[in-house]
């Protein structure tokens, strides 16, 4: 594996984070949105506030600081767009898109890589 910096490998260790948690709260997300129950909706609500807000936000501001890479963007925000937009766009959310973009802006072969 490529020799790579501490904050650049926390950085790796962060996209796979966010798209192990997305893997589960994509899917659970629109399943609650489109329940019908106004409880449940809110509860959708509250998750895409800590999911954006708590989660991606940060992340992107942070791998954008580090790396310059802007073309992250045309990848991440029209999937994340349409997560949001659609009543079952949660389970974009399983694409495991943020890991994948920060392989690949690293060169780090995503078949052999262990990040932990």
């Amino acid at each position: 594996m490529k020799q790579l910096k501490l904050a650049d490998r926390v950085l790796l260790h962060y996209a796979h984070w966010i798209d192990n948690i997305d893997l589960c709260l994509g899917p659970a997300r629109s399943t609650l949105s489109v329940s019908g129950s106004d409880l449940l909706e809110s509860i959708s609500w509250g998750i895409k506030i800590l999911d954006y807000g708590v989660m991606k936000a940060p992340f992107v501001a942070a791998y954008l600081a580090r790396t310059k890479d802007y073309s992250a963007l045309a990848d991440w925000v029209p999937k994340e767009l349409l997560a949001v937009s659609l009543p079952y766009g949660g389970f974009l959310e399983i694409m495991r898109r943020y890991e994948k973009v920060a392989k690949k802006h690293y060169g780090v072969d995503e078949k052999t890589a262990n990040i932990k």
